[in-house]
């Protein structure tokens, strides 16, 4: 869960959100820029709820990928 929570958190700076108010709707805008950046646009049927499982699943596929290439690399 760590890592997810650090993941969201480097997305949403790079975005230009500010990490430091834990405003609900900050919050929010800070899981959206992760889950812009994972292809999830759009929120599901319950207001205000990403799908989870699938950012957490995308996410952690993208940083395997990551992690095979820089071992392929060294």
């Amino acid at each position: 869960m760590k890592f997810l929570c650090k993941y969201i958190e480097k997305k949403a700076v790079e975005a230009g959100v500010d990490t430091s108010d834990r405003r609900l709707e900050n919050i929010l805008r800070m899981f959206e820029a992760a889950g812009e950046d994972m292809g999830l646009g759009s929120f599901n049927p319950r207001k205000g709820q990403l799908k989870w499982r699938t950012l957490v699943g995308k996410i952690r596929k993208r940083l395997n990928a990551e992690k095979d290439n820089a071992q392929g690399n060294n």
